[in-house]
């Protein structure tokens, strides 16, 4: 039986990028999390969306004092290096009586100091914010293409269905905002 599970492509494209070998486990990621954290920013705007996404969802979730994910997505507990038993997850407090000595635990509870970068400036949230803006600006009934051109313009691209659901999006939150009489009836175009 073959041990060495297949890398995903996102940790593929993060461990290329860090020059680090492939591992597991909460310490990994965190050692992970800690070389992206450092990297340069131009070397950070060259990770894909996905890869940055991954992070500061991670960098959140330590703030939040959560479990990370891994990179396909699933929670990992923090565990102590002497047993491998668990110190804290989001649902069980840490119990430094019965696992490792309170300076240990409070070590355990305070999430590691990341800061959150910022995303790509073509990235889908920064496009996403972009057509939002305009839709609010120029109504949301404004064609797709014109909404492609503008993005062109900016040097960006989306694709149509993206566009669409941005506008439905748009289109909603500004419907319940006028209807609790919050906004200005003008705003978004009239639909």
């Amino acid at each position: 039986m073959n041990e060495v599970a297949a890398m995903s492509e996102l940790q593929e494209e993060i461990l290329t990028k860090l020059k680090m070998e492939p591992g597991s486990g909460y310490k990994f990621l965190l050692d992970v999390m800690e070389a992206i954290d450092s990297l340069p920013d131009a070397e950070w705007d060259e990770l894909s969306d996905e890869a940055q996404e991954w992070f500061n969802e991670n960098a959140a979730r330590l703030a939040d004092n959560k479990p990370i994910l891994d990179f396909d997505g699933n929670p990992v507990e923090m565990t102590t290096e002497e047993d491998g038993e668990s110190v804290q997850t989001a649902s069980q407090p840490v119990e430094a009586a019965n696992s490792v000595d309170e300076k240990q635990a409070e070590r355990a509870q305070e999430p590691k100091k990341t800061k959150k970068r910022k995303p790509k400036e073509n990235s889908s949230i920064a496009n996403g914010r972009l057509v939002r803006e305009f839709f609010i600006r120029k109504g949301v009934e404004t064609e797709t293409d014109v909404i492609m051109k503008m993005l062109h313009d900016h040097g960006r691209s989306m694709t149509k269905s993206s566009i669409n659901m941005v506008r439905y999006e748009v289109k909603q939150t500004l419907s319940v905002l006028k209807s609790m009489g919050l906004i200005d009836k003008s705003v978004g175009g009239i639909f």
